[in-house]
């Protein structure tokens, strides 16, 4: 199989996108494997739609993450797609999961029956992720990496540069083709329902007792109903949102087509910013909640701190390294570079 790399250019009416990873850090309990019946279910959508009309002033003047007290660790393998769990990081794309811990030291690895070539997420005491080609999604421990489950997806492949979620109730992947959501529920490790995706769908996060789906070619966030995947809203952000992530008592959304982060607040559907992370269209990239903060993986530098309560640039970090991703918890930011074989440590200041 031919793998899917991260900066794969795909073009759009007038707009070429391009793509990277997110990370979304939760985690609950395990549940033993059992067979349950697969539904597929038509839902006639009901959206509101709801326009983005604000920006902020331009981005600050770039630090090295280095000299603000990062390390930097040359890791193998071309690591892209990233997540925290128990303070430790898990890198995925084309090699094997590499788990590592603050020192740069790898922890172990994991091989998967195929590349990771979307972002993976957390929640029910497991690390998901899922492989393409053969679209699977798999279930591994967050202490060992061990594989728990691996759950066939009844779709001809997972979407490419998009990402999986969970939600209170399961796990949700996106098919390739935009068409199908797969709901995957967690007690039984099998997939449980199918439902037509909105349209364009690309990514998809769970928060605030909601799916949040992306669709890059119509500057929109869906917001979504888990129980019949009804779209209860439909929100114009943006230039080309992709990845996106819960947080910050908000839903954060990075925008490729013109470097920009629209901060949506879940409570009224409404976009509350448009903040501008990068000078330009984003060559790949990432978002990511934590240790207070919203961060942007960019292009012209590496990462962008986002103040969630002001929504204002408050740091921004270099140096520029081609596309990766961006992971974050209470204790510290990690990136990846995966053309440069690079990870990067921040501790919080």
């Amino acid at each position: 199989m031919e793998t899917v790399r991260r900066c794969r250019a795909v073009a759009v009416a007038l707009v070429f996108t391009l793509a990277s990873c997110s990370a979304d850090n939760r985690v609950g309990s395990t549940s033993p494997s059992s067979t349950t019946a697969v539904t597929t279910t038509t839902v006639a959508a009901t959206t509101t739609t709801i326009e983005s009309t604000t920006t902020t002033e331009p981005i600050m003047a770039m630090t090295d993450i280095e000299a603000a007290g990062g390390a930097h660790f040359k890791i193998g393998g071309g690591l892209d797609w990233l997540l925290v769990v128990g303070g430790v990081a898990w890198g995925m794309g084309d090699a094997p999961v590499t788990r590592i811990d603050a020192s740069g030291n790898v922890l172990g690895t994991t091989t998967l029956p195929g590349s990771v070539c979307l972002a993976p997420d957390q929640g029910f005491g497991s690390v998901w992720a899922a492989s393409c080609g053969s679209p699977n999604l798999l279930r591994l421990d967050p202490v060992t990496g061990a594989i728990q489950a691996t759950i066939p997806l009844p779709v001809g492949d997972v979407h490419p540069e998009g990402s999986v979620g969970v939600s209170g109730e399961a796990v949700w992947a996106i098919s390739a083709d935009e068409q199908t959501l797969v709901k995957v529920d967690p007690i039984s490790n099998t997939v449980t329902g199918t439902y037509p995706a909105p349209k364009s769908a690309v990514a998809v996060r769970g928060g605030f007792g909601s799916l949040w789906i992306t669709a890059p070619t119509l500057d929109t966030l869906y917001r979504v109903d888990p129980n019949d995947a009804r779209v209860t809203a439909t929100i114009k952000v943006a230039s080309a949102p992709r990845f996106l992530t819960v947080g910050g008592d908000a839903v954060w959304t990075l925008n490729q087509g013109n470097g920009t982060v629209s901060h949506v607040d879940p409570a009224t559907n409404i976009v509350k910013a448009d903040i501008p992370v990068d000078t330009g269209f984003v060559e790949g990239g990432d978002i990511a909640a934590g240790g207070g903060a919203v961060w942007a993986r960019v292009t012209n530098s590496l990462i962008v701190r986002i103040d969630p309560t002001t929504d204002a640039v408050t740091a921004n970090y270099g140096p520029a390294a081609g596309s990766g991703s961006v992971a974050a918890n209470d204790s510290a930011i990690w990136v990846t570079a995966h053309d440069s074989n690079s990870v990067w440590r921040l501790p919080h200041s």
